[in-house]
Formats: structure tokens, C-alpha cells, sequence
């Protein structure tokens, strides 16, 4: 089984899990359980505009952590998603240096962007928010998501998305 979970728009995270049956079919109630990040499976990108106008996108192919989550009371949940920056790829090794270098993540002394959640609930409608600190090139800021499952079967079998 297959978790994703997505962060601003930037972090998405596959993690393994205990199978589910059914097909695909939309669902705000994930499975219970801690689920460990498997890097192979995960997805961490980024999107910029070059000029404002040109979509640049890159991604990272490293990350690591565990999501915990317990529907029946969300508050137990939580997630921490820890990712390499040594592990850029944004299709030009002239680029890609430029974003690890010192103007831009500054690599060499942050080597790691990090999400912590701190505060796990439920919105009127029953959609998930999860609130954290992200962390990057040791700036911290609190952010808040709005958290989309999907449940089917995927090649390995059976798979949850959180995005």
C-alpha cells in the first residue's frame, strides 16, 4: 500500500501502509496506522515562474519520515517529512547548482528542508487540516493544508492518497 501526501503544494511524500480493499473512489477516511516514507515511491517538487511567465519545475528525489494517523481522533495524528537538498534534480546542472548555492537553499549549510506537523483536525465539512512548521534553510514557518484522500488499487496493491 501507497500513502501520498502533499505540503503547500511543494511536499508530496509516498509512504507505505496496510492494504485496503475496494477500488478507487473518493473518501475522507484514511486507513489507521504509521506509515513510513519510502523514498523510490515519494514525489517532492517545486514550481516557479522564470520571468513570471515560463514554468520552471524540479523535484527531489530523497525523502524520508512517517505519518501517523488515527481517524477517530485526529488529534493523536501527525507527520514529519524530511527531504534532501543534495538530492535536486532541475534538469540543469547550472541550475540546480545555483539552487543549492548560498543565494538560493544554501545546501551546504541547511542540507534538508523538514515538515513537522503540530496540530491535526477535522474542518466542519470533515475535510483534514494539518497546521506545521516547514523549515527551510532554517526558517521556520507555520503553514496549514487542507488534506484530499483517494483510495484504489495501484500496481503494488492496494493505495491511499493524501494530497
Amino acid at each position: 500500500m501507497i500513502l501520498v501526501a502533499s505540503l503547500v503544494g511543494v511536499w508530496l511524500a509516498s509512504v507505505s501502509a496496510t492494504p485496503v480493499a475496494g477500488g478507487p473512489s473518493e473518501t475522507r477516511e484514511p486507513p489507521s496506522g504509521r506509515y513510513e516514507i519510502r523514498s523510490s515511491d515519494s514525489y517532492v517538487g517545486y514550481r516557479v515562474y522564470k520571468l513570471g511567465m515560463v514554468p520552471i519545475r524540479g523535484q527531489f528525489g530523497s525523502v524520508r519520515g512517517e505519518i501517523v494517523v488515527d481517524p477517530g481522533r485526529p488529534e493523536r495524528s501527525r507527520a514529519e517529512v524530511t527531504v534532501s537538498l543534495a538530492s535536486l534534480e532541475s534538469g540543469k546542472e547550472e541550475r540546480t547548482e545555483t539552487l543549492l548555492s548560498e543565494d538560493f537553499f544554501h545546501a551546504d549549510r541547511f542540507p534538508e528542508m523538514r515538515f513537522l506537523s503540530r496540530r491535526v483536525r477535522r474542518n466542519a465539512d470533515g475535510r483534514w487540516l494539518v497546521s506545521g512548521d516547514l523549515t527551510i534553510r532554517g526558517v521556520t514557518r507555520t503553514v496549514t493544508v487542507p488534506v484530499e484522500i483517494r483510495r484504489g488499487q495501484g500496481l503494488e496493491g492496494p493505495l491511499v492518497v493524501f494530497s
